[in-house]
């Protein structure tokens, strides 16, 4: 049943929105043009942001990327709250570790309705949605910062772009190389991660890894392992690794050799970090352009005309409002909006 509520306006899109409560019924009045009132009387309680995202009603299915394993239960429980009629499942694939190419293909075999994803459609991904008779598109709806995790005791203050490539190349094999103590350097990394695909890509341009990686399954193993590896690195998304206690991350420098924070406090670590969040990400770092490690992430949407389509875009334009963006950047990304 509506509460009772005092007269109150919300702007949209240039109409206004009038609301008052009278007895069990609520009024919407919109005015879309001077001298054109639009009278909508609501006997349910369908908040106005379903209203007008056009949120469909039914269960709808998605999986995702691991990044946004982080994040999706308090998204999704948010979103449930003021839409519960949009019912939203994520779905763990029946073989393999989430992540963004397991939840495309998943999307692309009609096993989940949409995806949300760390990296944009390749190619053939868009070649094999054509074959099966529709298309399928990206939608950004925050951006991902890259961070370097190494041993907290590692007297290194920050690492350059090319000094971070030499190292994951293999061309520096040890800190003293780079101003630290004489320790061999362990690369652990998610071989199969879109992280992994991401530094390949966009921040080695084609160079291959080096060959003596330690595979590491989640990024829960590859921060323990560096936790107790004097000499280990490990790369990761920034919402993961600001909350970590038993590790230290590196910033980056830029051109005038500045260091790039990427996050605005981590003053304690070990034995003084609490469970709380300690680190919230740096946003004028990731923003700026100028840090090289930054990813955006996308919802996949089929474009089949459909309710598939429906939910994908609806949940991202949900995503994109004030208060959903103002979530995910207290969970470590960074918003767009």
């Amino acid at each position: 049943m509506p509460s009772r509520t005092p007269l109150s306006q919300v702007v949209i899109l240039g109409s206004s929105f009038w609301r008052v409560a009278i007895g069990v019924v609520t009024v919407t009045v919109i005015l879309i043009e001077p001298g054109v009132w639009l009278y909508e009387w609501l006997t349910n309680s369908t908040p106005l942001m379903c209203q007008m995202q056009n949120v469909p009603r039914g269960s709808f299915r998605y999986g995702s990327s691991a990044t946004w394993l982080q994040i999706f239960q308090q998204v999704d429980l948010n979103i449930k709250s003021e839409c519960p009629e949009f019912q939203l499942h994520f779905v763990h694939p029946p073989v393999g570790e989430s992540g963004s190419d397991m939840g495309i293909k998943m999307l692309l075999n009609n096993q989940i309705d949409f995806a949300v994803s760390s990296r944009r459609i390749k190619k053939e991904e868009y070649q094999e949605a054509r074959l099966k008779g529709f298309e399928i598109e990206n939608i950004p709806v925050a951006l991902d910062g890259i961070v370097i995790a190494v041993h907290p005791n590692l007297p290194i203050s920050g690492l350059s772009i090319t000094q971070l490539k030499q190292i994951l190349v293999g061309k520096i094999t040890n800190w003293k190389q780079v101003g630290g103590t004489d320790l061999k350097i362990t690369l652990y990394a998610r071989k199969h991660s879109n992280t992994f695909n991401f530094i390949e890509e966009d921040v080695l341009e084609g160079q291959p890894f080096r060959q003596d990686i330690e595979v590491v399954s989640t990024a829960t193993e590859g921060v323990k392992k560096v936790a107790s590896d004097a000499g280990g690195i490990y790369l990761a998304s920034a919402s993961y690794l600001g909350s970590q206690c038993t590790i230290k991350t590196l910033p980056v420098t830029n051109q005038l050799n500045k260091l790039l924070l990427p996050y605005q406090d981590l003053s304690t670590f070990a034995a003084q970090c609490s469970d709380r969040d300690r680190g919230k990400s740096n946003v004028p770092t990731f923003s700026a352009g100028n840090y090289r490690l930054t990813r955006p992430l996308f919802i996949i949407v089929k474009q089949n005309g459909g309710s598939q389509q429906q939910a994908g875009e609806a949940y991202a334009d949900i995503l994109l409002t004030a208060p959903r963006q103002e979530l995910i950047e207290k969970a470590g990304f960074l918003r767009i909006r």
